[in-house]
This record gives structure tokens, C-alpha cells and sequence, in this order.
């Protein structure tokens, strides 16, 4: 098996070199090559900690610890799916952590049995650190990370949510079925496609009270192959998408990225067939706009609310449409804060509507730690 025989070609070296405790270049502890156990091998831990070990004892083990990988998810999935008669169920394992569900071919991840206490704890911060006295809402975009298709209306990680922040005005994106997935997801990336978008704008501007009967105009689908995330982080390259985007008529506006005044959204640069060919290209970042500290989108409607989103990449294709409904709108994305005082972000910026909008990812104590510093 690959994974004896690595173990095995590595143990004579290190039985003569010994293992190296530290890096004197790098000034830090160097990870050990870790003990096998079938436990740690079936949860993936022992894969995690062995290519580090290899990567930290053997010097130029790039090409191997890369080698191992793709070896390594192949191995994965063949024992997990040997195992998975035994214990039913739709779920194929196709790459370590990476499913497919029942005759479909989307690349899914598969929900925990139990939500993750940093859930809840992600969910306070926001409730925290965003003032009462501000219109606050929550738009919580289930995936199949947190949707177990083989249960039925499985909600649960919304629900949890919801009960935390029971200040503000909720709604979510809910999955019924592996085929309401499939219609609103890439096959091959963890974002919603162009139809999941839509309802997610449609929905947001219902549940922020304002006009919700902005349709797009036409929908563009590109002539080019789009391996999303899920595919280039496993090397399923046989697995693949169409990248599309739907089109709207917005009013005049301007829009800052990061402080400059600049284009952030590309669609018409898509539309006219200005977009790069080469394979494996991120279009969702490239053509949606790519994840920065903020975007302020200003349509100068004076008697408007002023809205902050907060979010993730999700909201990256619908955030131009749903700014138009408000005066000034701000997006912005916590990763890229070392700390951030809500409160006072909101005062000095007049804004009126607070709007917490992403998928399970935006409730990670990494992604909130810019304000739990800044909380009553």
C-alpha cells in the first residue's frame, strides 16, 4: 500500500539521521513523523500530520508530500467507500473529506453529527458587537456541509444560529433535498452558482423590507471549463462546470475597493469575452470580485438607508444588485481585520441596516476574532 510504502522508505533514514527536533534556520520545532493508528488513519488526522512530518524532516519532500497526497485520497476514498456498505447510505467518498450523493455527480462535503461549539460562539460575537439600536438581519446560506441529504429537513446549524441571534430578522437559503442543492450549487465549487445567487439576492431584499422585483436581464454562459474549489483542492480534474452569471440593469453608481475608486464586479468584461482561457483560473473571483477588507458601493440615493453587509465571498455576486436599493452600502470581510470596532464603524458611517450574510464559514471563531475584542 502507498501508505506502508512511504512509511517504510522513510524509516531507514531516520533510524541513521535520527529525527531532528528543530530548525535552527527557522527558528522553530519541527513537526515528528507521527504514530500510526487506525483511528487516526480513518479520521484523517494521521495523513495531516505525516505529510507535515515529511514536508519538516526531509529536506526537498515537496514532490513526495504532493505525490502522497494525490495517492493518499484515492487510498482514502477506496477504504472509506469498501466500508460504507456496511453501514448504508448514499454518500460516496470520492477524495478525503469530498462526497458525491446517490447517482448525482456535485462534489459535496458531508455535515458533522454534531454542530461545533464555535458555532454558537461565532453567532454571539455577531450578536455582541453589532448594536440593537441598528436594523440587524441574517441571511444564513445552507450547503452541504451543514445539510445532511440522506435526513429529512435537516436545519439544524440554522436553527442554532437563529436561536443565538434571536435580535435580529432572519431567513436562510434552505435545502430540502439533494436535488434543491444541485440546482443552486457549482458541481465543482463550494459557492452558489448563478441560480442559488438569484434567490439569495431575491431573499435579502425581502427580508431587508425593500423592493425585491429586480430580475436579471439575460444570463451569460461562458464557452470555458471551471474547476472550482472542490476539484483543484483534490485534483479531480475530470469534474467539471460551466461558469455562468447572470446579468442586471443597474442605476449609475460608484464603487470604491479598499479605499481607491475602481471596478470590483467584471461582468461586462465577461459579457464581451474579455476573461482569462487558461485552465483551472478561479472565474467566480476573477468575474464576482475577489475577497478584500471592504467595498462601498454609492447609487447616491439620498433619502435611502445606509446598509452594512457583512460577509464572505457568497455575497460577492449579488452585493452590486442589493446596493441599489440603498443609498451607500458597505461590504466588508472580517478575515482581513485585525480588530474592528463595530459600534463605532456603524456611527461614524450613518448606516442604518446591518445585514450578516454567508454560508457555515463565516461562523468560525477565525473569521469573527477582529470583533469579539470589541464586544459589551
Amino acid at each position: 500500500m502507498i501508505l506502508c510504502a512511504l512509511v517504510f522508505a522513510t524509516a531507514p533514514v531516520l533510524l541513521i539521521i535520527g529525527e531532528q527536533e528543530s530548525s535552527h534556520v527557522e527558528s522553530r520545532e519541527l513537526q515528528k513523523i507521527p504514530v500510526f493508528s487506525p483511528g487516526s488513519f480513518i479520521d484523517g488526522s494521521y495523513q495531516s500530520a505525516l505529510e507535515t512530518g515529511l514536508a519538516d524532516q526531509f529536506v526537498g519532500s515537496e514532490g513526495m508530500k504532493r505525490k502522497y497526497g494525490e495517492l493518499d485520497r484515492a487510498l482514502h476514498a477506496s477504504i472509506y467507500n469498501r466500508l460504507q456498505p456496511l453501514v448504508g447510505g448514499e454518500y460516496r467518498m470520492v477524495a478525503e473529506s469530498l462526497f458525491v450523493f446517490g447517482e448525482g455527480d456535485h462534489l459535496l462535503r458531508k455535515p458533522p453529527e454534531a454542530i461545533p461549539e464555535t458555532v454558537a460562539a461565532a453567532a454571539d460575537a455577531f450578536s455582541r458587537a453589532i448594536p440593537a439600536d441598528v436594523g440587524r438581519y441574517l441571511y444564513f446560506i445552507e450547503d452541504s456541509a451543514v445539510v445532511d441529504f440522506e435526513a429529512e429537513n435537516d436545519h439544524r446549524y440554522y436553527e442554532a444560529i437563529k436561536g443565538v441571534m434571536a435580535g435580529f430578522n432572519c431567513d436562510s437559503l434552505p435545502l430540502d433535498s439533494y436535488e434543491q442543492y444541485a440546482a443552486y450549487y457549482y458541481k465543482t465549487d463550494h459557492h452558489w452558482n448563478s441560480e442559488g445567487a438569484y434567490f439569495g439576492y431575491r431573499d435579502t431584499a425581502r427580508l431587508l423590507g425593500v423592493d425585491s422585483s429586480l430580475k436579471p436581464v439575460r444570463k451569460l454562459n461562458f464557452p470555458m471549463d471551471f474547476h472550482g474549489s472542490f476539484a483543484k483542492g483534490a485534483n479531480l480534474f475530470d469534474t467539471k462546470d460551466r461558469f455562468g452569471a447572470y446579468r442586471y440593469e443597474l442605476p449609475p453608481h460608484d464603487i470604491w475597493v479598499n479605499g481607491l475608486p475602481q471596478p470590483y464586479i467584471v461582468i461586462d468584461e465577461y459579457e464581451n469575452g474579455i476573461y482569462p482561457t487558461e485552465p483551472y483560473v478561479d472565474h467566480y473571483s476573477i468575474c464576482f470580485g475577489p475577497n478584500v477588507a471592504e467595498v462601498i458601493f454609492d447609487y447616491y440615493q439620498q433619502d435611502a438607508d445606509n446598509l452594512l453587509l457583512i460577509g464572505n465571498s457568497f455575497d460577492n455576486p449579488i452585493s452590486e444588485a442589493l446596493a441599489s436599493h440603498f443609498n451607500r452600502t458597505y461590504v466588508i470581510d472580517l478575515r482581513f481585520f485585525e480588530t474592528l470596532d463595530l459600534s463605532a464603524y456603524i456611527a461614524e458611517r450613518g448606516i442604518t441596516k446591518v445585514l450578516v450574510i454567508g454560508n457555515i464559514m463565516l461562523f468560525d471563531s477565525v473569521y469573527v476574532q477582529a470583533i469579539t475584542g470589541n464586544v459589551n
